[in-house]
């Protein structure tokens, strides 16, 4: 399976915030769902000129006060080339190594098993080895049961895109976000979509399978100003996407929503393949 959305937009929206989040709450565990990489050759694609490399370039030009001094924005400058600006990109399994080091345990799980092999071969470069686990397979089904003896000492990322599809025994990546809410455990999960009517039906689900969890939410999304109702001819990396978090801490919360009052305004006179394409913040009512 191929991992090209690394620096894109989606990324951008899924990182900056995570990487906040893991220096603030300091869990003593890390425990993601779909890790892929955790380290990418960087190469400039329209997409990642929507993404990564428009962000870089705002900084260089406006003032950003909250993003400009992002742990994130600390580890992308730590990717920078001799000469030729970033190289390489952490995915979230590098950054949260790197900014965990050995203060914390990992368990990693992922469909392919080449992701994890390389996940793997970075934490023996951190000497983080004896602290990470991986795990291959459905990643609902792998961690459904180990939610269960998860608690505030664990940060779980679940990331898989589309969070509404049921495996084969009925589970859904929202409703692993819904378990582990309601135990206390300190989540944050990421997804996609790529019309309005699928913002709409993603928003009206969560809100439903929300309503009798006893959690601390907080939602933010971002999509393109050209998406459509039904479709959407403009891709930038994802017409949209957004994140839920679930028992963070007052301090994460409000440093969530400078990141996104900041964000929206980075992408406010963006173009993408030499056409205006705005972000758009929404606040998720849950």
């Amino acid at each position: 399976m191929p991992y090209t959305h690394y620096g894109e937009i989606g990324d951008v929206w899924k990182h900056l915030p995570l990487c906040f989040f893991l220096k603030e709450e300091c869990p003593n565990r890390y425990v993601e769902s779909n890790s892929a990489f955790p380290k990418y050759l960087l190469d400039q694609t329209s997409r990642r000129e929507y993404g990564i490399f428009h962000l870089l370039h705002e900084l260089e030009r406006n003032d950003y006060p909250f993003i400009g001094h992002s742990p994130y924005i600390e580890l992308v400058n730590l990717m920078q080339g001799a000469q030729n600006g970033i190289s390489a990109y952490l995915g979230s399994p590098g950054l949260a190594m790197e900014l965990l080091k050995d203060r914390g345990r990992y368990l990693f799980c992922d469909i392919e098993e080449e992701p994890l092999a390389d996940i793997r071969i970075y934490a023996d470069e951190q000497n983080l080895q004896s602290l990470v686990q991986t795990l291959s397979g459905d990643s609902i089904d792998l961690l459904w049961s180990e939610v269960e003896q998860m608690g505030y000492e664990t940060f779980l990322h679940i990331d898989p895109y589309r969070i509404l599809e049921e495996n084969d025994n009925g589970r859904s990546y929202a409703d692993l976000f819904v378990k582990a809410a309601g135990r206390g455990v300190r989540t944050m999960l990421w997804y996609g979509y790529e019309t309005l009517e699928q913002q709409k039906e993603l928003h009206n689900r969560l809100q439903a399978l929300l309503k009798d969890v006893d959690a601390n939410l907080s939602g933010i999304d971002f999509y393109i100003g050209s998406i459509g109702s039904t479709s959407t001819e403009v891709n930038p990396g994802v017409p949209g996407c957004g994140i839920l978090v679930a028992n963070l801490s007052a301090a994460s919360l409000q440093q969530f929503d400078r990141y996104a009052e900041e964000l929206e305004r980075v992408y406010r006179n963006a173009s993408f393949m030499n056409k205006p394409e705005k972000l758009i913040k929404l606040r998720v009512s849950l």
